[in-house]
């Protein structure tokens, strides 16, 4: 329903404050909804070039849609080696700072080259 509007199609709640009240909307969000659909051959210049992507996307015939395969099938992100542990801890400890809180890394009990290292300077 959303993405029908958002695709232009007939709704009556067609604005992005009306489809997303609870976020702001990006600057110039509406001038995009609210502009015609571009030419084919807009269209065509800036669509999907099938030797510019993933293996693991198909580009369907004309060039403007695209079909993923299944996350399953997929080998996009694949590692020979995993991650190390450094690397994890690192993700671990700022995905619980969350990244409103980042600066306050300096203030953490750690040496200055951990402080650096989470904040990947």
């Amino acid at each position: 329903m959303g993405q029908t509007a958002l695709a232009g199609g007939s709704s009556s709640s067609s604005t992005p404050q009306a489809l997303y009240p609870d976020h702001s909307c990006p600057e110039g969000l509406e001038e995009l909804l609210s502009a015609p659909p571009p030419d084919l051959g807009t269209q065509r210049r800036h669509g999907w070039n099938p030797k510019d992507c993933s293996e693991n996307i198909e580009v369907k015939e004309g060039g403007l849609c695209f079909e993923r395969r299944p996350v399953a099938q997929s080998t996009d992100g694949a590692r020979a080696e995993p991650h190390s542990l450094l690397h994890l801890s690192r993700l671990c400890v700022r995905q619980a700072l969350g990244a409103t809180r980042l600066g306050q890394v300096y203030a953490l009990p750690l040496p200055p080259a951990m402080k650096r290292y989470l904040l990947y300077q």
